[in-house]
């Protein structure tokens, strides 16, 4: 609990019968601390006992024996010593808890609260001068540094449940909530109506106030004006969820909150955090004891405020202490499920909210295509295309986007007119569709559509330049549509239909690849049913897939589920009539062509990519695969000019893309075969690999001969020269000391399955190694200016001997000036 002189001390508890020292006037005081502590010094009308205290007491209740005072503290209790510290003062006042007294009983002095942190009165006077009170105002506690928590244990947590008046006693706040934007106004009020009592904070104090007295009026949220204030009123373990920007305002709360928790308080990242930032930050908390959980909040404002779609992860040590809160304001499907369930570890939670985002994208895009289609190709008015899209709701496609959208259409503004061709075509994004399609290409997933997606928002960024374009190029020439209305726009939904089955199997491609990568065990169904309800990409549709796991938790990809596989087969014929008509038409559809590339690409058993690989062999050496030896790669000399044809004999992917079988940078920027100029000045290598006795001699050889070649070759660009020794120092320090090849060789054999490696392998891989072309040029960049350095210091000396003066004397004085002046 925290101090305030202004409190009614009398009515904090007190032994029955046993009575408290009364407190001097503060003028009279002349050793700072309770007058129970203090030695020696007799006050008037006051005796004294044998230790030479004052021992003025309050009558004890009758029948009562008044006991000592000081029974309950040792009588080797010196001083506090300093008034931010854990003083015996504080060892005291955190004691076993007192009884409340009777009403009717002993009035009580006005003796600091057992319990509570010492009052200003009885801080340490330094230099006459008193030091800073503890506690200012009406009980707002001034900062200090944070006090160091005593190790808890079970014994110490059942005392603090126990203190009626303590910080713990005083708790009343469930959880509590950082961010009073719309979005944690709404989602506090949903907690309030399911019985859970939230604390409110903002950064902007004021805001605390306004909504407390607004929006809040008359419900139990409580608000808090710091974050000490907020932590004091928390139950333990204490939950403290944030809803802010993501980024760097998410650090500055968190390093500000753990000064002020103990272990296993749990802290909740509520906001679009990159999934990279909540794994960092899940490792740093848990070093420090405190839970760290990053979930996913999807369903805009109506969502929050009703029930959101919740996806968190982290610390699985959290989920038995917030189940129950973020079960019970989930939006809830079907018999009362809640669209909430605990997802991963670490990142997991953003993750699987990230990839929500950018399905949602891609759902956006998909329909924009079908309203541009019946904008421009039929030709349909905006009362029209709601009618339609409010009948496609009573399809397979029913879900939240079709419904708004039928809304959107058929909006009016206040002059009557429609709204939606007012607004201007130039579409923003936040930046988490974006992370879906770099978390693809980083982790060689084909999620074409949602990454057609993004690029269809940033190309309609681009509103002046279209401007432009639109007067200078030309397409198709406008006809008027002569086919069937009803069929094409039957057509139209079934495109719509077979292509959002595309994005959601690319969606649910990365998540598995990504389990794979993290380690993450993911339940695939549950994900697909906390989509279900409560978010923006709700939908009757995700309840197909959930099914669909249900049948096979294994399922590769849904595309190769029953359902899913005829549905597509059913729209096929449809979605590629709505295409070629587009194409003729010259409309922009760039997420209905992907998801149909997709497609074909996916049933296709053989594709053209052979000839990718004989390209890239050919001026890169980057080895190819034989369809009758898979897992062997094999280099050719298509020129009949240098290079070399060693074979790895391999099983390893990269990417699950056919390729060698190294990972990192070598797989990324390979170095061609060696010149014969190189290898001339390398010396021979046969000769070098024939003299070795033991394997090891022949790879170290090996590795030496194309440290060497690289050298050369580097020297040979930069026009320097490279020593035996140099060479030899590089090959040493790069192939076991360094870590620098010897990372690219425990790559090779990690994703080939090798117990040992060749003489070949490690030429190749060697060549192919980035970092050891950086440590060799790094060398190479050192040797320059070691040469440029000796070239200066021999003109210097030179021209010392010219002027005749030593080459380390300093120019005259009157020089430095004029040259300072200069």
């Amino acid at each position: 609990m925290l101090y305030s002189e202004s409190q009614d001390l009398g009515a904090l508890e007190s032994i029955p019968g046993r009575g408290f020292p009364k407190r001097k006037p503060r003028e009279a005081r002349r050793f700072s601390g309770p007058a129970c502590f203090q030695r020696g010094g007799r006050e008037k009308g006051k005796k004294k006992n044998k230790a030479g205290r004052a021992t003025r007491f309050l009558p004890p209740e009758k029948g009562s024996q008044a006991p000592d005072p000081l029974a309950a503290a040792q009588t080797d209790v010196t001083p506090i010593a300093d008034p931010g510290s854990h003083s015996p003062i504080h060892s005291l006042m955190r004691g076993p808890p007192f009884p409340a007294p009777a009403r009717g009983g002993a009035k009580v002095s006005r003796c600091p609260a057992p319990f509570s942190p010492p009052p200003p009165w009885a801080t340490r006077r330094e230099g006459g001068k008193p030091a800073r009170a503890a506690f200012q105002g009406r009980g707002a506690p001034e900062p200090r540094p944070p006090r160091r928590e005593p190790a808890q244990t079970e014994g110490s947590l059942a005392r603090e449940e126990q203190q009626p008046f303590s910080a713990v006693a005083m708790a009343e706040a469930d959880i509590a909530l950082i961010g009073l934007a719309v979005m944690g106004q709404n989602l506090i009020l949903n907690m309030n109506d399911h019985g859970f009592v939230v604390c409110a904070f903002n950064r902007t104090v004021s805001k605390v106030d306004d909504f407390l007295a607004n929006e809040a009026k008359g419900t139990k949220v409580i608000g808090a004006h710091s974050l000490e204030e907020m932590v004091s009123k928390l139950k333990k373990p204490r939950r403290i969820m944030m809803l802010v920007k993501a980024g760097s305002a998410v650090d500055d709360f968190i390093n500000k909150l753990v000064p002020l928790l103990s272990r296993g308080d749990i802290i909740i990242d509520g906001g679009n955090s990159e999934y990279r930032d909540t794994t960092r930050r899940c490792k740093e908390l848990k070093e420090k004891g405190i839970l760290f959980v990053g979930s996913g909040v999807s369903g805009g404002e109506e969502g929050a405020r009703y029930g959101p779609s919740l996806m968190p992860g982290g610390a699985k040590e959290a989920w038995p202490h917030i189940k129950t809160i973020f079960q019970s304001i989930a939006a809830k499907v079907g018999t009362g499920e809640p669209c909430c369930d605990w997802v991963g570890d670490e990142g997991a939670g953003h993750f699987v909210k990230m990839v929500h985002n950018g399905i949602e994208y891609g759902d956006m895009q998909l329909i924009c295509e079908a309203y541009h289609l019946m904008k421009d190709v039929l030709a349909m008015d905006h009362d029209e295309m709601s009618k339609v899209f409010q009948e496609w709701n009573k399809t397979e496609l029913d879900s939240f986007l079709i419904e708004i959208t039928a809304e959107i259409l058929k909006f009016r503004d206040t002059d009557g007119k429609h709204l939606l061709p007012k607004i201007r075509d130039s579409a923003g994004q936040k930046g988490t569709g974006k992370w879906t399609a770099i978390s693809a290409l980083e982790y060689g997933v084909p999620v074409t559509l949602i990454g057609e997606a993004v690029f269809a928002r940033c190309l309609s960024s681009l509103k002046d330049e279209r401007m432009q374009a639109s007067k200078l190029l030309s397409g198709p020439k406008a006809q008027a549509f002569s086919g069937n209305k009803a069929t094409f726009l039957e057509d139209i939904r079934k495109a719509l239909y077979a292509s959002k089955i595309i994005s959601y199997a690319q969606g649910f491609m990365l998540l598995r690849q990504a389990a794979k990568e993290f380690g993450w065990t993911l339940n695939y169904g549950a994900i697909a049913l906390m989509w279900r309800g409560g978010c923006i990409i709700r939908s009757v549709f995700l309840g197909k897939i959930k099914e669909a796991f249900d049948r096979t938790p294994d399922l590769q990809n849904l595309l190769l589920d029953i359902f899913f596989k005829t549905a597509v087969e059913d729209c096929q014929d449809s979605w590629r009539r709505a295409i070629s008509t587009g194409v003729q038409m010259g409309i922009p559809m760039p997420c209905f062509t992907t998801a149909l590339a997709f497609y074909d690409g996916y049933r296709h058993d053989t594709l053209p990519a052979n000839l990718i690989q004989a390209q890239r062999d050919y001026f890169g050496a980057h080895t190819y695969e034989l369809l009758s030896k898979p897992g062997e790669f094999v280099h050719t000399n298509w020129t009949g000019h240098g290079g070399t044809s060693p074979t790895l004999e391999s099983t390893g992917r990269v990417g699950g893309v056919a390729g060698p079988p190294w990972g990192g940078e070598c797989a990324r920027r390979p170095r061609p075969s060696p010149t014969p100029e190189a290898e001339k000045k390398a010396g021979n290598a046969a000769a070098i690999l024939a003299a070795m006795e033991t394997e090891e001699q022949r790879l170290k050889a090996a590795f030496h001969y194309t440290v060497a070649c690289l050298c050369e070759e580097v020297a040979e660009d930069k026009n320097i020269k490279f020593s035996r020794q140099t060479i030899a120092a590089i090959s040493e320090i790069t192939f076991r000391q360094c870590e620098i090849f010897a990372k690219d060789l425990e790559m090779f054999a990690k994703h080939g399955k090798r117990s040992t490696i060749n003489v070949e392998d490690v030429k190749l891989l060697a060549r192919r190694s980035n970092s050891l072309l950086r440590y060799i040029t790094q060398k190479s960049d050192e040797l320059s200016l070691n040469n440029l350095e000796q070239k200066e210091k021999k003109k210097k000396k030179s021209a010392a001997k010219k002027e005749g003066r030593n080459s380390n004397e300093e120019p005259l004085a009157i020089e430095n000036e004029d040259s300072n002046m200069a």
